[in-house]
């Protein structure tokens, strides 16, 4: 009878062990990795807070608004709140900041780059021309359409372009010639900075 118990605390043993080693341990690790996600997105959060001196009504509507985002562009929270961070500190504040959030994150998870890199070209273009004369759905169109006819990439692009479309706007230069332009010198290898440069 002794025996018999020895082998039923062995086999319990190993159960125990196949069932740390199977679900407990993964459980533990995916719980690790949330909490960071979170403490991430919080730190996020609050830099957007502070730098664009939000109000807390307002932090909390971006807040559930990003976390809205999220699943239907398939990107975390975190890379959103990136985003929106880069939006934020250029000036652009609620409908529009979320507009173009929205439309950097669907570029970034169709491959176009990162989409605090996205945000940034498109903010840099929206700057120079003004809102007025260019809606973040239109530069989001020719930005999209210079990098797929091109060869550069966004986060290439998201540099260079600040330093070129405000001159471009002041020459009387419209986006979609500036586009064209890089899409066309990119594809004949040039780099992005050569491009814009040019």
């Amino acid at each position: 009878m002794e025996r018999r118990w020895d082998r039923v605390g062995g086999k319990m043993q190993s159960i125990g062990s196949t069932l740390t080693k199977s679900i407990t341990l993964p459980m533990v690790a995916v719980g690790g990795a949330a909490l960071k996600m979170s403490i991430e997105f919080d730190t996020a959060m609050t830099k957007i807070q502070t730098i664009a001196s939000e109000s807390a009504g307002n932090m909390k509507a971006l807040r559930e608004s990003v976390l809205a985002l999220a699943p239907t562009v398939g990107l975390g929270p975190k890379a959103l709140a990136e985003g929106l961070l880069v939006i934020e500190s250029t000036g652009f504040r609620g409908q529009q900041a979320l507009e173009i959030l929205t439309l950097s994150a669907k570029a970034s998870a169709v491959g176009l780059g990162d989409t605090k890199d996205i945000a940034r070209a498109l903010t840099a273009v929206i700057t120079a021309y003004g809102a007025e004369n260019i809606t973040a759905a239109r530069a989001a169109d020719i930005l999209f359409a210079t990098i797929d006819v091109g060869a550069a990439e966004a986060d290439q692009l998201a540099g260079e372009l600040g330093r070129v479309v405000g001159i471009a706007a002041n020459l009387g230069i419209s986006f979609e010639q500036v586009g064209a332009f890089i899409a066309t010198y990119t594809r004949l290898g040039l780099s992005a900075a050569e491009a814009t440069t040019g």
